[in-house]
């Protein structure tokens, strides 16, 4: 996520029963659906960041980790409207703890 400078980022963390979702909410450039569909892959870095400093790995490693999680990155965007990131982690089921008694 790229911002303009000072810009206001929203962050929201909600829970349910089975998940937790945390949302970041940026209100820079945005993306395109043709830049959506590659935020995820390393080293790739939209067109209007280009200039400024990025490896390109910053989405790519939160999808990874989300989904090493059982989780899931979801990146909503209009161009010129910011960046929404929403990170989807399943809560760990409760295990019935074992007895050790003979």
């Amino acid at each position: 996520m790229n911002c303009a400078r000072h810009s206001k980022i929203v962050l929201s963390v909600a829970s349910t029963p089975k998940a937790i979702e945390i949302q970041i909410q940026d209100h820079g450039a945005g993306m395109s659906e043709a830049e959506l569909a590659r935020a995820g892959e390393r080293f790739w870095r939209a067109e209007h960041v280009r200039q400024s400093p990025g490896t390109g790995l910053g989405l790519a490693i939160v999808d990874r980790l989300a989904r090493a999680n059982n989780g899931e990155l979801i990146l909503a965007s209009v161009a010129g409207a910011g960046l929404k990131a929403s990170i989807i982690l399943p809560r760990a089921e409760q295990h019935k703890a074992v007895s050790h008694d003979s």
